[in-house]
Protein backbone atom coordinates (compact mmCIF):
# COMPACT_ATOMS: atom_id res chain seq x y z
CA UNK A 1 0.00 0.00 0.00
CA UNK A 2 2.99 3.00 0.89
CA UNK A 3 4.71 1.55 -2.17
CA UNK A 4 1.94 2.47 -4.50
CA UNK A 5 1.08 5.79 -2.45
CA UNK A 6 5.04 6.49 -3.14
CA UNK A 7 4.77 5.56 -7.03
CA UNK A 8 1.32 8.31 -7.23
CA UNK A 9 3.56 10.80 -5.66
CA UNK A 10 6.28 10.51 -8.39
CA UNK A 11 3.78 10.60 -11.14
CA UNK A 12 2.37 13.76 -9.50
CA UNK A 13 5.56 15.16 -9.42
CA UNK A 14 6.92 13.73 -12.89
CA UNK A 15 3.64 14.40 -15.05
CA UNK A 16 1.40 16.89 -13.14
CA UNK A 17 -1.49 16.09 -11.14
CA UNK A 18 -4.18 16.37 -13.82
CA UNK A 19 -2.07 13.42 -15.13
CA UNK A 20 -2.19 11.58 -11.59
CA UNK A 21 -5.52 12.20 -12.17
CA UNK A 22 -6.61 10.59 -15.03
CA UNK A 23 -4.44 7.80 -14.44
CA UNK A 24 -6.16 7.20 -11.46
CA UNK A 25 -9.88 7.78 -12.53
CA UNK A 26 -9.19 5.26 -15.35
CA UNK A 27 -8.09 2.60 -12.61
CA UNK A 28 -10.83 2.97 -10.96
CA UNK A 29 -13.13 2.88 -13.64
CA UNK A 30 -11.66 -1.06 -14.48
CA UNK A 31 -11.47 -1.75 -11.10
CA UNK A 32 -15.17 -0.85 -10.44
CA UNK A 33 -16.49 -1.99 -13.14
CA UNK A 34 -14.27 -5.20 -13.36
CA UNK A 35 -14.86 -6.45 -9.72
CA UNK A 36 -18.55 -6.45 -10.63
CA UNK A 37 -18.27 -8.80 -13.24
CA UNK A 38 -15.46 -10.30 -11.88
CA UNK A 39 -15.93 -14.44 -12.82
CA UNK A 40 -14.11 -15.77 -9.68
CA UNK A 41 -13.14 -14.54 -6.40
CA UNK A 42 -9.29 -14.39 -7.17
CA UNK A 43 -10.03 -11.61 -9.47
CA UNK A 44 -12.45 -9.97 -7.48
CA UNK A 45 -9.26 -9.14 -4.61
CA UNK A 46 -7.33 -8.41 -7.22
CA UNK A 47 -9.95 -5.77 -9.02
CA UNK A 48 -10.29 -4.58 -5.55
CA UNK A 49 -6.87 -3.81 -4.72
CA UNK A 50 -7.12 -1.89 -7.83
CA UNK A 51 -9.57 0.20 -6.69
CA UNK A 52 -8.07 1.15 -3.33
CA UNK A 53 -4.75 2.07 -5.27
CA UNK A 54 -6.67 4.48 -7.16
CA UNK A 55 -8.63 5.84 -4.48
CA UNK A 56 -5.18 6.77 -2.68
CA UNK A 57 -4.02 8.53 -5.98
CA UNK A 58 -7.27 10.40 -6.56
CA UNK A 59 -7.25 11.47 -3.05
CA UNK A 60 -3.37 12.53 -2.81
CA UNK A 61 -3.87 14.58 -6.09
CA UNK A 62 -7.82 15.91 -5.11
CA UNK A 63 -6.50 16.92 -1.38
CA UNK A 64 -3.32 18.60 -2.70
CA UNK A 65 -5.43 20.83 -5.42
CA UNK A 66 -7.54 21.11 -3.47
CA UNK A 67 -6.73 22.91 -0.41
CA UNK A 68 -3.68 24.48 -1.73
CA UNK A 69 -4.56 25.91 -4.89
CA UNK A 70 -8.23 26.55 -4.24
CA UNK A 71 -8.90 27.35 -0.89
CA UNK A 72 -6.03 27.67 1.86
CA UNK A 73 -2.76 28.71 0.34
CA UNK A 74 0.32 27.63 2.13
CA UNK A 75 0.26 28.87 4.85
CA UNK A 76 -2.34 27.10 6.65
CA UNK A 77 -1.86 23.86 4.50
CA UNK A 78 -0.16 21.38 7.09
CA UNK A 79 -2.91 22.74 9.72
CA UNK A 80 -5.97 21.75 7.52
CA UNK A 81 -4.19 18.97 6.66
CA UNK A 82 -4.11 17.84 10.78
CA UNK A 83 -7.61 18.24 10.85
CA UNK A 84 -8.64 16.52 8.36
CA UNK A 85 -6.61 13.59 9.26
CA UNK A 86 -7.65 13.74 12.85
CA UNK A 87 -11.71 14.12 11.82
CA UNK A 88 -11.08 11.25 9.74
CA UNK A 89 -9.76 9.50 12.49
CA UNK A 90 -12.62 10.15 14.92
CA UNK A 91 -15.40 9.10 12.46
CA UNK A 92 -13.72 5.93 11.97
CA UNK A 93 -14.80 3.86 15.22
Amino acid sequence: FILIVFKMAVIDFRYGRRAAMLVSTVLHLVGVFGSAFAPNYVSFVILRFIVGMSNMGLFMSMFVIGNVLLFIGLLLFSKCGSLISFLMCVSIK
